[in-house]
């Protein structure tokens, strides 16, 4: 690894068993990791040079279509360090180039598909939860705006009753007790875990439309799925737009504590 990444070993290695705090009386001490904590910082590591790599070659994409070439597209992942992967429902295209007069281009948006699998996890939530987002944008930005330009030039139009997924957009990504917030607070907890994280949820959005106990069959399907050894984790539902998803909490802390020190 440390070959790979241009470093030494050594250096690698006390990153990754160490962590030096400075103080504010100017005075430094360094913190030896224990095993779990290593193996989170490991693996903060390799989601950083992901989303680094990533970034990269989308940048290097745009480079190349904006210069006609990948000859002159050369870039490193450093470069786009500060940037992290690409925004929701974004298209790799140059950002500053602009099309001639009266030339004509093609637009392709990339929808985020729905994903309701037998064990859904931190990845199915996230996933939808981009598919609630771009939906709730699909039909603020062309429905109701093509209804209010209809009643601004008077043109004659049908009631039409669209459905609204704001209500469980907000109980996803709304501060600070959205579903997603919840989660980020209870990484920062000192015993941070998936229990703990779905009794929060329950606690805080009792009664929610889109929020509800899984069922007794759902409930017995995720035990087949987990090892005899594995302890069962509290599961929730969520009613999207698209159907309903049960998600099992097991490894939700987990997978998003990203224990990189700076």
């Amino acid at each position: 690894a440390a070959l790979a990444l241009g470093v030494s070993p050594e250096a690698l290695r006390k990153r990754l068993l160490t962590r030096t705090v400075h103080t504010g009386r100017g005075s430094n001490y360094v913190i030896r990791y224990t095993a779990s904590s290593a193996g989170s910082c490991r693996d903060g590591l390799a989601h950083e040079l992901y989303e680094r790599l990533f970034g990269w070659i989308v940048k290097l994409v745009n480079r190349s279509l904006q210069k006609g070439g990948a000859s002159d597209a050369v870039a490193t992942p450093r470069e786009v360090s500060t940037e992290g992967s690409p925004k929701e429902g974004s298209a790799v295209t140059p950002r500053n180039a602009a099309a001639p007069m009266g030339a004509r281009f093609i637009a392709i948006l990339d929808i985020f598909g729905f994903e309701k699998l037998e064990s859904n996890s931190l990845e199915q939530l996230l996933i939808n939860h981009t598919n609630e987002r771009l939906q709730l944008f699909f039909v603020r930005q062309t429905l109701h705006a093509e209804m209010a330009l209809y009643a601004s030039e008077g043109v004659p139009l049908p009631r039409v009753e669209l459905a609204d997924n704001s209500d469980c957009v907000s109980l996803l990504d709304s501060r600070p007790t959205g579903l997603i917030c919840l989660l980020e607070d209870e990484c920062a907890l000192p015993k941070a875990g998936d229990a703990s994280l779905v009794s929060r949820i329950f606690a805080e959005h009792s009664g929610h439309a889109h929020l509800g106990k899984p069922s007794r069959a759902g409930r017995r399907a995720s035990t087949r799925l987990r090892s005899p050894s594995a302890v069962a984790s509290p599961q929730f539902t969520v009613h999207h737009f698209a159907g309903t998803v049960e998600y099992d909490s097991a490894g939700f802390v987990h997978k998003n504590s990203d224990a990189l020190h700076p």
